[in-house]
């Protein structure tokens, strides 16, 4: 996940909360529907842009060691824990602390795989990165970005507007971001454009499992946390497991 001092989007900790509860609770793993949809093979190059703590490159790493893997996301923290969860695999990839603009730094036609999960939304300048990102290709390399896609979160955002406002950016990413930002630089800039929807159910059983996912999202604020335990304690009256869904749509750019 893309952050720093100046435009935070997540802690490593929140991060790494909000995962396991979509991993957890989800009906979808994400992690093999996503490995199916790049087509991986041996000997790939792979760079991940707002890697977070590496959980990505980890997995690719440990499929095909033959290949060779860059991570680079601006949080330090979030780089230290990639760099000791791989090394507690004993697993060689590139980890870089940077902006997502600092790729400009690596070996240009090096990389055949390029992605950006749920990342590329943070940076200031989609296009100027996504520029950066094709001279690193090699001449049929491929980037995939995945980002939240119309209707993500909707039962869940419905729910906490009982008592807030959900800040207008979260619901713009969804609603704006790959259609006006992704969708038109693949289409001036690439060949070919694969585009794959994807809806992970979560259904959580339990009032301590939903405070936990509300602590880890990115506009909480503690100020809501009696109003929020209130309506929470309230459904779960009522109803056995609060489920939201998760949809994102990937682009294959290639």
């Amino acid at each position: 996940m893309m952050q720093n001092s100046r435009e935070t989007s997540q802690i490593t900790s929140q991060l790494k909360s909000r995962i396991d509860t979509n991993k957890k609770f989800g009906s979808v793993d994400l992690d093999r529907w996503l490995f199916e949809k790049l087509s991986l093979k041996k000997g790939n190059n792979i760079l991940d842009v707002g890697c977070g703590t590496g959980n990505h490159l980890i997995k690719l790493a440990g499929m095909f060691p033959e290949g060779n893997y860059y991570g680079i996301d601006i949080s330090d923290g979030s780089v230290k824990e990639a760099i000791k969860n791989a090394g507690q695999k004993s697993l060689k990839i590139n980890f870089i602390c940077g902006d997502a603009s600092d790729a400009a730094s690596l070996e240009n036609n090096f990389f055949d795989v390029i992605i950006s999960i749920y990342a590329l939304y943070y940076v200031k300048d989609t296009q100027k990165v996504l520029s950066i990102l094709k001279t690193k290709l090699k001449q049929n390399g491929r980037i995939a970005v995945m980002s939240p896609y119309k209707g993500n979160n909707g039962e869940w955002y419905s729910f906490l507007s009982n008592f807030m406002k959900i800040p207008a950016e979260v619901e713009s990413v969804a609603d704006n971001f790959m259609d006006k930002k992704v969708l038109p630089f693949a289409k001036s800039n690439f060949k070919s454009l694969q585009k794959f929807n994807f809806e992970n159910r979560i259904t959580i059983p339990s009032y301590d499992d939903l405070k936990k996912y509300w602590v880890s999202n990115i506009y909480y604020k503690e100020e809501y946390n009696n109003e929020f335990e209130k309506h929470v304690s309230e459904y779960f009256r009522k109803n056995r497991s609060f489920v939201l869904t998760k949809k994102s749509l990937l682009a294959i750019m290639g």
